[in-house]
């Protein structure tokens, strides 16, 4: 296996850093942007929920096929691609002038975002796991010298070198400090320009990071083999359908017609997917990873990790714009505490990973967001900003603690060959995992949001009430339009999503606690060794995929 050292791994870093990056910062930048979409472009509440599904249901549905054509014609290559692909839309999408076009532009945004999320986790074994051969097992490439120091780090090719779960924490750093940049950039930008310029945050890291992946990241791809065109077919399909299902269904009612036809198409589409899966000879998906608990439990504390985490943004933007009444700028600055709390975290979880193992990090990180949880569980309307920056440090820490290692077990269970279609399978089970936290979550806060507040809506002209029930941004304008009036009114609105959130933020640390259980009890310490899949490697062919070589060999390009 190659070896890079720190200075050649820095630079690659710096390279999937950045890619990861844009789509962190595209993630949260058009929260702050929807009002002004709304009355600039003339676009309908519909057209709005559109922008936001074209993106979701494209990353959805390219998740599983990038990986296959990232393997076939190189991550390097098809990186390059996505990069170019996400930029361009990006520049698409501040410059239309009509709703539909924006849908069409956000959607060719997910494509690329798909690349964005899935390649570089393929990048980081290929170039990282030398790093974690223990004392002694270092295995050098022909031509390159190679030792191992004696914290089981590998040496060569230019020095020690960085373990993958270093590698992978800082990559989650990057996409999570994309989370609150982008409302904070987005709002300064509504402030001083147009609204399109939000979309051209992203266009020059983008070039930046192209420079950088063409300079720094070695050529990679795996064993050729059949591209398994059924099997994408199917989960590109089951995919969308049940993405679609999801996040349409607390909009138009679990009942609606549109809503019964996406689930039901799912089911079918899924289940011949798994069939298929089972008998296919080379198959897209290799069903037996499920069995193997660093994979399984892996994936699980990652998700409800992100249950946590996507439960955190989606309900304090809400909470400091209406209820503490601060602007979209305001907001990105106020969830600064979160990412504090995982950049601290980050170099601690790294260092009880390779002390421990990955069971107390995961499990302890879990436990500090369930703590976390529980304390931003009792804001109240009077509570102001102090409690909320306490909680969010400790959310911040727990989530940076245990995500890391939990994607690092998740990707061991994967040989350099299969890396690529690996990382898009967790992403993809990601996806779906946080289209159901923002339906799940949404339904809880609003059942909870209305209940509290129908008592206040008595006497209300039925659109004034259907406006107040619809959001407690709803409840502020019409508030706000009834003047001195409105005053009792703005305070039952406040107080009912103040209990909303909080009944949401304890759902939150319900599954955050069981998460932290199932680690504890399930998740393996430590890796076996890891065999590639024979499925996959022609007879004679090295099990490793990162031999200087040609392409279409399975081999590492320099």
């Amino acid at each position: 296996m190659v070896r890079y050292g720190r200075g050649r791994q820095g630079a690659i870093l710096v390279a999937l850093w950045l890619a990861v990056l844009v789509v962190g910062l595209d993630t949260m930048v058009l929260s702050v942007a929807l009002a002004t979409l709304s009355k600039d472009l003339g676009a309908s509440n519909a057209q709005l929920q559109w922008v936001t599904d074209a993106y979701t249901l494209a990353l959805a549905a390219l998740l599983l096929p990038v990986g296959l054509l990232s393997d076939r014609y190189g991550r390097r290559t098809v990186l390059l691609a996505g990069l170019a692909v996400f930029g361009l839309a990006s520049a698409a999408c501040a410059e239309v002038d009509s709703p539909a076009q924006l849908i069409a532009a956000r959607a060719v945004l997910g494509i690329g975002a798909a690349v964005l999320l899935s390649v570089p986790l393929s990048i980081v074994p290929t170039v990282f796991r030398a790093a974690d051969k223990p004392t002694g097992t270092a295995a050098t490439a022909p031509g390159t010298a190679g030792t191992s120091g004696s914290d089981g780090t590998a040496v060569g090719g230019g020095g020690r070198t960085l373990p993958t779960s270093t590698a992978l924490a800082i990559l989650v750093s990057g996409m999570m400090l994309g989370l609150p940049l982008g409302p904070l950039l987005g709002g300064w930008l509504l402030g001083h320009f147009w609204w399109g310029s939000v979309f051209l945050i992203n266009v020059p890291i983008v070039l930046v990071a192209m420079i950088v992946v063409a300079l720094t990241i070695p050529q990679s791809r795996a064993v050729t083999r059949r591209p398994d065109l059924l099997g994408v077919a199917l989960s590109t399909l089951g995919l969308v359908a049940l993405v679609y299902g999801v996040i349409e269904g607390p909009e138009r009612g679990w009942t609606s017609l549109p809503v019964l036809v996406g689930l039901g198409a799912a089911v079918p589409l899924l289940a011949g997917f798994v069939a298929w899966q089972a008998r296919a000879r080379q198959p897209l998906v290799r069903l037996g990873l499920f069995a193997d608990r660093r994979f399984s439990v892996g994936v699980l504390a990652m998700t409800l990790a992100g249950f946590a985490l996507f439960g955190v943004v989606f309900v304090l933007p809400q909470y400091v714009q209406v209820v503490l009444g601060t602007d979209a700028f305001g907001a990105g600055v106020r969830l600064l505490p979160l990412i504090a709390g995982m950049l601290v975290a980050a170099p601690v979880g790294d260092r009880l990973c390779r002390r421990f193992g990955r069971r107390l990090p995961v499990a302890g990180g879990l436990l500090v967001v369930t703590a976390g949880l529980m304390v931003q569980s009792r804001v109240d309307v009077s509570s102001g900003y102090r409690l909320t920056t306490v909680a969010m440090l400790i959310e911040g820490f727990g989530i940076s603690l245990a995500l890391s290692p939990a994607m690092d077990s998740a990707l061991a269970t994967f040989g350099t060959d299969d890396a690529a279609t690996g990382s898009s399978l967790v992403q993809a089970i990601r996806q779906v995992g946080a289209a159901l936290s923002i339906a799940i979550l949404g339904s809880v806060l609003n059942a909870a949001y209305r209940d509290r507040l129908d008592p206040a809506l008595t006497g209300l002209p039925p659109a004034a009430a259907h406006a107040a029930r619809g959001s407690v941004g709803g409840a502020a304008e019409v508030a706000h339009r009834m003047g001195p009036a409105g005053a009792p009114l703005r305070a039952a609105a406040d107080g009912a999503f103040v209990h909303g959130m909080s009944v949401m933020l304890l759902v939150c640390a319900v599954a955050a606690a069981v998460s932290a259980v199932a680690a504890a009890l399930l998740l393996p310490n430590r890796d076996r060794p890891v065999p590639e899949p024979a499925a996959t490697r022609p007879a004679g062919a090295e099990p490793a995929a990162l031999a200087t070589g040609g392409p279409h060999n399975g081999r590492h390009e320099g």
